[in-house]
């Protein structure tokens, strides 16, 4: 079994995370500042997954990027996802 990656956090940084839990605009980033709260309380990323769902990599692959750039690099991103079908144009029509 591998070591357990806790997170230490400071009370303004749960507290970020906690309100963007609760007040993010979209579910996926909700979700995401749930697993590196869940993750600060000292659960492996199994527990968590058992949780949330999906898969332990990805819980691993948002911690570090929460490390790395915080609470903004729990955001989507630009470009990501489904390309709209319809331009700006179609609608006046």
């Amino acid at each position: 079994m591998g070591k357990i990656k806790v997170i230490e956090l400071t009370e303004a940084q749960r507290e970020e995370l906690e309100n963007g839990y609760r007040n993010g605009q979209t579910h996926s980033f909700r979700q995401r500042c749930q697993m590196v709260l869940l993750k600060s309380d000292g659960r492996t990323s199994v527990e968590v997954v058992g949780i949330l769902g999906g898969c332990e990599m990805t819980v691993n692959n948002w911690l570090a990027r929460y490390e790395a750039e915080g609470i903004e690099g729990l955001r989507t991103r630009p470009g990501r996802g489904r390309k709209a079908i319809l331009q700006a144009a179609d609608f006046e029509q």
